[in-house]
């Protein structure tokens, strides 16, 4: 379980980092 909360928290940093990037 804490695996997954790991894979959930680090997609939501890869999402945030993508949205920077475009409106960069």
């Amino acid at each position: 379980m804490l695996l997954l909360r790991l894979i959930v928290r680090t997609s939501k940093l890869i999402l945030t980092l993508r949205k920077a990037s475009k409106g960069a």
